[in-house]
């Protein structure tokens, strides 16, 4: 069966293929072809299915950006942790306190910003798919009680 389609020039590639039982019968793989075009079109489908399904879930997310600030000095504050609740999102403020957090899930969402030597502070946003959404945050600084034992 595959000397002919071998023979044909129609295929450049052999691959096997393993009955599903063949372990447990001790059944030998069968050879079958493969043709030249048929890997290509697979290669380009499994490209562009790798390009664009990334981008797919991107166009259905929302991104969220901001800045921290001190609320007393109303400086920038760096290094703060900034975090979607309940899921594995966050970002840190850089030396601005400009934070960004992308591929945020449309909906309701609960922000939280801390940072040591400040208040926890949490924001309900709402996220709108496609769309940047900007929420600044103003924390407040609390002494630090050590423990002497």
């Amino acid at each position: 069966m595959i000397g002919p389609l071998l023979d044909s020039g129609l295929t450049n590639a052999v691959a096997t293929r393993a009955s599903p039982l063949s372990s447990v019968h001790g059944e030998s793989t069968t050879p079958i072809a493969i043709s030249g075009g048929v890997v290509f079109r697979i290669r380009i489908v499994a490209g562009l299915v790798g390009v664009l399904l990334p981008l797919v879930a991107q166009a259905q997310s929302g991104v969220v950006t901001g800045t921290v600030s001190d609320a007393r000095t109303n400086q920038p504050v760096a290094g703060v942790t900034v975090v979607v609740i309940g899921t594995s999102l966050g970002g840190l403020t850089n030396n601005r306190g400009v934070y960004r957090i992308e591929r945020v899930r449309p909906g309701p969402a609960t922000l939280a910003a801390q940072f040591l030597g400040y208040q926890r502070l949490t924001k309900a946003i709402t996220v709108d798919a496609a769309a940047t959404i900007t929420t600044d945050f103003a924390i407040l600084r609390v002494a630090l009680l050590l423990d002497a034992t």
